[in-house]
């Protein structure tokens, strides 16, 4: 499977959700869903099945990091990327070490480092 042919669910924020569609979309991801973080995240999850997850660390409806334990638990071996925040306590990936993601990414989003 190519990459823009991964299914792919970003959980963030409505004011993030803009930067990482555009970044999506350039580099060609059609299967792209977008929640926010709330009780039905899971259960989402559970029913697109996708290949990769973008989180934001800062989800003003839900914890990101009990987010990526239920995500995992419920599908193993889900590539998770973490979205720093522009401000606030997780800003690079030292802040991001006990998150228990595949990678991390600083804001503001760099394409190169999505795709």
């Amino acid at each position: 499977m190519s990459a823009p042919d991964a299914k792919v669910l970003v959980v963030s924020n409505p004011d993030v959700r803009s930067e990482v569609e555009a970044v999506l979309s350039e580099g060609g991801y059609d299967s792209v869903r977008y929640e926010d973080g709330d009780d039905s995240t899971v259960s989402v999850f559970n029913e697109v099945e996708p290949d990769i997850v973008v989180l934001a660390a800062d989800l003003v409806h839900g914890d990101a990091r009990s987010l990526i334990g239920a995500l995992r638990e419920a599908k193993a071996g889900v590539v998770i990327i973490l979205l720093g925040q522009e401000t606030g306590p997780i800003r690079n990936a030292l802040d991001a070490s006990d998150f228990e993601v595949d990678h991390f990414i600083g804001r503001p989003i760099a394409a190169k480092a999505l795709l």
